[in-house]
């Protein structure tokens, strides 16, 4: 990549290292590069120098466009009433003889001052311009053959907040500045410093003019003031009017022209390396904060990464409990202890503790907000496995996005950005989820039917024991093996081979307690039997333990799309390795290191 393509990304780009990501790139920098592509892409093209543009600014009512009126010969062209902020956007008057060339960098190339809707003068009196429009003009003013004149807005009055705004970022585009200031405001800060460093850092030649001075001779103390002024804004050329009692338009001596448009034939220097050296201060400026967010966004992935572990569900199991009734999990929980399953009533305490205290966050699972009036009993709603199960799904989902966005919020990323640009991260809401939630319902009803048809294998293997001995065994059994399988400790190692050796003991043990009532005769060493090999063995307890993993992982999968999520957030205000733009950066920056002009 060269230094114009760079120049051709940057200028492309601006809008998007301030706006998008939030780099310290203003305006006025954006504008440094659209004039300097312009004057290299232009210059090369052209034969023979570039007209100089020069500017007429100042603070409201100052009589900018008195003088650029005068400079046209006296014509009216900007509107002049005695009511303040008349010019409301860019008005640029150039010779005829540079309109070919003009329409072609304002029209067609898009070279000089691309940012702004290109707009013929409507008439050739009493313009006014509008904001983010340059209003063009022609005239046959012989002085003026080689200088592109234009009035601004002014940018020192409360009421010219935005069009003020588009005149300061306009600056670096403008060679001459033609600074007019009143007598109202001969010390004003603002007009100092707001022009006096942007014309210092842009290598611009001033002429200070100081307009409707008092009546009479000056003494020389006021002289002296206005001088001191001048010196404030490093003036080349100092111009004070004679008094004029009133407001609006009127025409200035010859002498007071004359010495406007000598300053304005002096003999121009190059301002590039002055532009260069602004493009490549705040292109190393951005280089900087971006090699520090791409450090502290690598934090923040790390940081995710490890949160989405964190919560993932361990086991598959995990998802089973959470179709199961209530009274399945009580009948499960006490199996656990009678096998002394210690870890399984463990989890099972967790599960419901999370279970409850996540639902309560989800605001259409939270129940009404308690009335004075007196309660009705109002009757239970059946059990549903799906619903259940949408329910965890949904209440898994809010405490991943919860913790993430709390994450996110926290990180030195965001503290960074925060600091920098006053913005914050978006956090993720319910709406993320909408996209999972189809293959939710999918999930959960796949395990909804494996453990249904899990429910027909163990009551049809199971014929002829008692009801309350098959009611015990189908959810608590699918349980009982999970946590053998499946529960990290040293249970963990166990296969389903040894896990039903240690169900077949626990049975024993649980049939020894009278848990199941009467066996119908048949002997509990049958009932272990039928356990391991025609239940465990089984596809559909196969068949329960891949819907639940299935399930999980769909969890998992959400946990890690939400983190992604919010790295690629937090990456939009990042320049990658290998972007473009990075590269037109380093670039620009550089090419000022080197030496280049």
């Amino acid at each position: 990549m060269n230094f114009d393509t760079a120049l051709d990304i940057l200028s492309a780009q601006s809008g998007r290292l301030r706006g998008e990501m939030g780099f310290v790139w203003s305006e006025q920098t954006a504008q440094a590069v659209h004039a300097l592509r312009f004057r290299t892409r232009a210059g090369a093209a052209r034969r023979g120098p570039l007209p100089e543009l020069a500017a007429v600014v100042g603070g409201a009512s100052s009589g900018k466009s008195t003088v650029f009126n005068n400079l046209l010969g006296g014509r009216r062209a900007s509107l002049v009433t005695i009511k303040s902020h008349a010019t409301r956007g860019l008005i640029l008057a150039a010779h005829r003889d540079q309109q070919p060339q003009l329409d072609t960098w304002l029209l067609h190339e898009r070279l000089l001052l691309p940012t702004l809707v290109v707009q013929p003068a409507p008439g050739d009196t009493d313009l006014q311009g509008d904001p983010l429009t340059v209003t063009v003009l022609y005239h046959d003013e012989p002085a003026l053959r080689d200088t592109v004149l234009v009035d601004t807005p002014d940018f020192t009055s409360s009421a010219a907040e935005r069009e003020g705004d588009i005149a300061l970022s306009m600056l670096p585009w403008f060679d001459r500045l033609l600074v007019v200031v009143d007598h109202e405001r001969w010390f004003d800060r603002q007009v100092m410093d707001d022009l006096g460093g942007a014309a210092e850092r842009f290598g611009q030649k001033r002429m200070v003019i100081f307009n409707r001075t008092q009546q009479g001779a000056l003494g020389s103390s006021d002289r002296e003031r206005l001088q001191e002024q001048a010196r404030q804004l490093a003036a080349d050329r100092v111009c004070v009017l004679e008094y004029h009692s009133g407001r609006g338009f009127r025409r200035f001596g010859p002498e007071f022209t004359r010495e406007m448009l000598t300053f304005l034939d002096e003999p121009r220097g190059d301002r590039s390396g002055s532009l260069r050296r602004e493009a490549a201060t705040r292109a190393a400026a951005v280089l900087v904060e971006n090699e520090r967010r791409l450090a502290a966004l690598d934090r923040l992935r790390r940081v995710l990464r490890h949160s989405v572990t964190n919560m993932s569900l361990t086991s598959w199991w995990e998802c089973v409990t959470a179709l199961m009734s209530p009274a399945e999990r009580d009948r499960l929980d006490s199996f656990s202890r009678l096998l002394g399953l210690s870890q399984a009533r463990d989890w099972l305490d967790r599960q419901r503790r999370r279970i409850e205290g996540t639902l309560s966050r989800v605001p259409w699972l939270r129940l009404p907000a308690a009335s004075s009036a007196p309660e009705r009993e109002l009757p239970a709603e059946p059990f549903s496995r799906e619903q259940s199960g949408l329910d965890f799904f949904e209440a898994q989902c809010e405490r991943q996005r919860r913790q993430l966005n709390d994450d996110a919020a926290a990180s030195e990323f965001w503290d960074q950005v925060r600091r920098a640009t006053g913005r914050l991260p978006q956090p993720l809401g319910s709406d993320f989820t909408e996209s999972f939630r189809g293959r939710a319902r999918e999930a959960v009803g796949a395990l909804g039917r494996a453990l249904e048809a899990w429910d027909a294998k163990v009551a049809h293997e199971c014929q002829g024991l008692s009801a309350p001995v098959v009611g015990s065994l189908s959810m608590t059994l699918v349980g009982i093996a999970a946590v053998l399988v499946a529960v990290p400790g040293p249970v963990a190692a166990l296969t389903p081979v040894v896990a039903a050796g240690a169900i077949k003991a626990g049975l024993v043990k649980i049939g020894a307690a009278g848990v199941f009532g009467a066996l119908g005769g048949r002997p509990i060493a049958r009932l272990v039997e039928i356990v391991r090999e025609k239940l465990l063995a089984s596809p559909e307890f196969n068949d329960v333990r891949m819907a639940a993993e299935r399930f999980r992982q769909l969890l998992e999968e959400h946990g890690q799309a939400a983190a992604r999520e919010l790295e690629m957030s937090a990456g939009r205000l990042t320049l990658a390795p290998g972007e473009p733009l990075l590269e037109a950066l380093r670039i620009v920056r550089d090419q000022e290191n080197e030496g280049h002009d």
